[in-house]
């Protein structure tokens, strides 16, 4: 795809200011100004790939075009080139597939020609183009102004006339639906009324035969009257006893049926105004339930917010053990250190790029490919010095537990067996406490088959650890002890949930590339000396990185947790700072270690996420490690 300017269309950019360019720009997601300013020429003095070098190039691309008739800051074909690429972009995200297909060579392109471009995108937008937005396209664009341009652009209706305009032609779809409700109203309302018209004759039919047993009565006691005038005397008494009696229960009668007659005609009236009266109260109620559900879910948020920090504030190595009086519990499962295969002493390491090293050079000896030792290592380091639990999952999790273990644990690294079976929390507390109360001090903790026993229940007590380093300020990595768990595969595990999954990243060993060998023996131990205040400069410099990161994140739609936000939040200002690696490399690896495992544990749909990176960065669907964490979301639904 190509791009030429006409002489008159470069003064007319560089007319509108570098401010104004560098707004156009910026218009544009930071995804793609990264990818066509990637091919700008290298500026001495800056990293490859920096965030330093991509905001100087891009500072210097905007100053460029706005100085574009100065001869001493003249722009480059290429940076038209780059300039044009993030127009077309532009202009497709506006008006999608009416935007003619290029190229865009405009330099000699007559008026008529321009004129039918423009014409052409406008008619293919069904829905409308908006002048403000056609405006804009020709502004920043090789096309010539003319009399007939403006006339054109000029005729178009403003944003806001045609956000009006699609609303009224909806109008009629809106009424249809509207009327259609009406209308299931209707008939509901005509079917009470055919109920009650129901009733009324059969309470009209009651009071008929109410009526004709009432004319057979009189008709008896008229008879029974001349029986008794031929009767003996001596049953004159008798006989008039009957008739009192059938007189009084045919008046009973008759009042009965003529009180209920009257309440059934004004039962209609009634029904009818109460019908219209319990509508209104339905309509009140749903509007009041939708209120009360919005209040819910806010106050809900804030009780997390406040729980969460008051659980940060308490302090969990003060709670009172009955332990100390009883004696030292016994732990269940295997509890042992973790011995290397060397006996040098333990390498002190202060600095960012010594840590990164000295794990990768680890990774690589236990066998691990060295491209996916240099991600692995990222991870746990990124992990580490954010105070998290470092997961490994897959058939060969122990060797890579055993790396860290030993890269992380300065020769002092305690392993324990997970048991199955755990109900309760006591046997994390008493390693917790070994581990702190060891002489010498633990620097590293391994549990092995983190998920042969139900997590939430026995793991409280690693949960509050990496919570409350959540909460630190300090930040610092030195005398803090490295968590590393490890899942076991078997019929008898359970699957690792959001339990596990928030509380720090998951790298899959089968998913890695391995050598057919280790050399195990030239494992490295080492001891983490490193203060994050020294990163602090540099952490302040990806801001736009980070936050590019976290609105893909957001594009996803992962249920909501406030502390799996903050500890992946956490996590990356880490990645983003370590040296060598790219922006992209960096977001393959918070998507496979941290972004997937999360979405696979909520059962996060396939089709939704693929859909948020691909808008987002498409590229990251070619990587290998995240197609493979997104097949294991595949494998689950299908499961």
């Amino acid at each position: 795809m190509s791009f030429t300017y006409s002489k008159t269309a470069k003064q007319r950019i560089a007319q509108q200011g570098v401010s104004s360019i560098t707004a156009f720009l910026e218009e544009v997601p930071l995804a793609v100004r990264k990818k066509v300013i990637a091919n700008l020429p290298a500026i001495p003095g800056f990293r490859k790939n920096s965030a330093t070098e991509f905001k100087k190039q891009f500072e210097k691309l905007a100053g460029a075009i706005g100085h574009a008739p100065d001869e001493k800051f003249r722009a480059t074909n290429s940076e038209w080139q780059a300039f044009g690429l993030i127009w077309a972009w532009w202009a497709n995200e506006r008006f999608s597939e009416a935007f003619p297909k290029g190229p865009y060579n405009f330099a000699d392109i007559s008026e008529k020609g321009a004129l039918e471009f423009v014409r052409n995108l406008v008619e293919g937008k069904k829905s409308g183009c908006a002048r403000e937005d056609i405006e804009r396209l020709v502004l920043f664009s090789g096309l010539p102004t003319t009399d007939a341009m403006s006339a054109l652009v000029d005729a178009l209706p403003l944003r806001v006339k045609l956000e009006r305009d699609r609303a009224l032609a909806k109008l009629p779809e809106d009424v249809a639906g509207l009327q259609l409700k009406v209308s299931d109203i209707g008939r509901a309302t005509e079917k009470l009324v055919q109920d009650m018209r129901t009733t009324v004759a059969e309470a009209t039919a009651a009071s008929s035969g109410a009526k004709h047993a009432s004319d057979e009565i009189e008709d008896i006691k008229r008879k029974l009257s001349e029986l008794h005038k031929v009767a003996p005397n001596s049953q004159s008494k008798e006989m008039a006893a009957i008739t009192d009696n059938l007189a009084a229960q045919t008046k009973h009668f008759d009042s009965h049926l003529k009180m209920s007659l009257d309440a059934w005609q004004a039962s209609e009236s009634d029904l009818r105004s109460k019908t219209n009266a319990l509508q209104k109260s339905v309509s009140a109620l749903a509007s009041e339930m939708s209120s009360i559900r919005t209040s819910l879910a806010s106050a809900e948020d804030r009780f997390k917010l406040v729980a969460e920090a008051l659980k940060a504030r308490s302090d969990v190595s003060t709670v009172w053990d009955e332990a100390q009086e009883r004696g030292p519990t016994v732990i269940a499962g295997t509890v042992k250190w973790v011995n290397a295969s060397v006996d040098a002493e333990p390498v002190r390491v202060e600095l960012l790029e010594a840590i990164l090293r000295l794990v990768h050079e680890n990774f690589i000896a236990a066998g691990v490919r060295s491209a996916d030792a240099d991600r692995v290592a990222r991870t746990v380091v990124s992990a580490t010095l954010a105070g998290q639990l470092i997961q490994y999952c897959g058939s060969l999790a122990d060797v890579l537990g055993f790396a860290t273990a030993t890269s992380l644990g300065a020769g002092k690294a305690l392993s324990w067996q997970v048991p199955l079976g755990l109900c309760d929390g006591v046997d994390v507390d008493a390693l917790l406490k070994k581990a702190a109360e060891n002489v010498p001090k633990t620097h590293a903790l391994l549990l092995r088959g983190v998920n042969r026993s139900a997590f939430e229940i026995y793991g409280t007590g690693i949960r509050d650890v990496v919570l409350q380093r959540q909460f630190s300020r300090r930040g610092e990595a030195v005398g803090q002890i490295g968590l590393i768990a490890t899942w076991a595969d078997g019929p008898a595990t359970l699957p690792g949930g959001s339990p596990l999954v928030e509380l720090g990243p998951v790298v899959d060993s089968d998913s890695l590339t391995w050598a057919t060998s280790a050399d195990f023996s030239k494992i490295r131990t080492g001891e983490i000396a490193f203060e994050q205040s020294s990163i602090r400069d540099a952490q302040s410099a990806i801001g736009e990185e980070i936050a590019e990161v976290m609105r893909m994140v957001d594009a996803v739609g992962l249920p909501q947790s406030r502390f799996w936000r903050m500890a992946f939040l956490r996590f990356v200002n880490i990645l983003f700072v370590l040296p060598g690696s790219t922006y992209a490399a960096n977001l393959s690896i918070a998507l496979s270690a941290w972004v997937l495992p999360w979405a696979k544990a909520k059962g996060v749909a396939r089709e939704t996420i693929e859909g948020a990176i691909n808008s987002c960065a498409a590229e990251q669907l070619k990587v290998a490690s995240v197609r493979s964490a997104l097949d294991e979301l595949l494998a689950e639904a299908v499961a």
